[in-house]
């Protein structure tokens, strides 16, 4: 490599936009936090704060925030390839709520019958079990009737906050697509900017938690995305990162709103391994396991800490819950995720006939609305 020639995030991003390092990252992130939840699941909710009260609190605390980051990114080139803001809406939900619906589905109907210290009777007509298959819309429950009551933590599915956070950034990246902000990308970094310091002014005013990390997804998620808009900008420095992250360290040490000051540095350092580009082994070329390791690691947890004594010791349960890990998120990948996103092929199709020159002639008022707004894309 030319020394004297800067490398930007968009010369590592070439040739195929396809860097390994994003897929390795993905998986690392999924069992790290698979790490973390051996210890709520053993422990308790105290041995959690324990640890991100301690040395461990920088890992702890930039997990979730980094998959944000590492979204944004990503969903910022999802958002570029979209001709209309439809189709990068319709991409999104089937990317997130076919492995969701089956993990709410097989939790309520099969691991909860089975498991619950409640009669089935009383179990079916349970306004809890009723509320949970809203974790399908992205409205989160964590409970199940009569379901891992004696274990030191009681959800069924505890990961699942994050969902409401990940439909808030899409929202929130939408409406500034909608306006425009999307292509003018000092004004999105401005917009950014300005949600960061909201986020910092509300938590100043309120309660703030040592496991609270809450307050960084939004702002890495937005600085991810002005990541990827300023991709031929920013350089892709090995400088950059030694600094990013002892600063990030630090800001991710504190347990106060200056905490949220991390967003930028950790998402570049996120952005940085991601753009790495070791060989892709076997189990990466498969398929994407990330998502589903996260969705299903938690009440496999739950369930042998309820069913095996001896996976009541925390990296006990972690040895035994990451193969299961692993193969229900194959099975979630290879049956569910994967044939459910051959339906992209049909929202292009859609697309593609409400795009084409004579397609008006016969349209509803609005179809005509939608592709005139495809065409204006188009040409921008």
């Amino acid at each position: 490599m030319d020394g004297a020639r800067h490398v930007s995030l968009q010369d590592r991003l070439a040739p195929d936009n396809r860097p390994s390092g994003f897929d390795y990252l993905r998986l690392t992130l999924a069992l790290l936090i698979v790490v973390d939840h051996s210890i709520i699941v053993c422990l308790g909710s105290k041995a959690q704060y324990a640890l991100f009260s301690g040395i461990a609190r920088p890992l702890m605390a930039g997990l979730v925030p980094m998959f944000f980051a590492l979204s944004g990114f990503l969903v910022a080139s999802s958002l570029e390839r979209s001709r209309s803001i439809v189709t990068f809406v319709s991409l999104r939900l089937l990317r997130i709520f076919p492995a969701l619906a089956i993990d709410t589905l097989l939790c309520a109907l099969c691991l909860g019958p089975l498991l619950t210290e409640q009669s089935l009777t009383s179990y079916f007509l349970s306004v809890n079990f009723h509320q949970y298959f809203l974790n399908m819309l992205g409205d989160v429950h964590f409970y199940l009737p009569g379901v891992f009551t004696k274990n030191p933590s009681t959800a069924v599915n505890a990961q699942l906050w994050t969902i409401p956070f990940e439909l808030k950034c899409y929202l929130v990246l939408t409406i500034m697509a909608v306006v425009g902000l999307h292509r003018r990308r000092a004004w999105f970094i401005m917009a950014a900017v300005v949600v960061t310091m909201a986020t910092a002014v509300y938590t100043t005013f309120h309660s703030f938690r040592a496991l609270d990390v809450w307050p960084l997804l939004v702002p890495t998620f937005l600085f991810g995305v002005g990541l990827y808009l300023y991709r031929d900008r920013i350089e892709w420095s090995v400088r950059m990162v030694v600094v990013a992250v002892p600063v990030t360290i630090a800001l991710l040490f504190q347990t106060s709103s200056l905490m949220i000051c991390a967003a930028l540095p950790l998402a570049y350092v996120t952005i940085w391994l991601g753009l790495l580009r070791p060989a892709r082994v076997r189990l990466i070329r498969s398929g994407d396991y990330s998502y589903p390791i996260f969705l299903y690691s938690f009440p496999i947890q739950q369930t042998l800490f309820t069913l095996m004594p001896f996976a009541r010791i925390w990296w006990v349960n972690l040895v035994f819950a990451t193969p299961l890990a692993f193969v229900c998120a194959a099975l979630s990948w290879h049956f569910v995720e994967k044939p459910a996103q051959e339906g992209r092929r049909y929202i292009f199709a859609f697309e593609n006939l409400f795009a084409a020159p004579n397609a008006q002639h016969s349209c509803t008022p609005l179809q005509r609305l939608w592709i005139g707004f495809i065409r204006r894309r188009r040409r921008v």
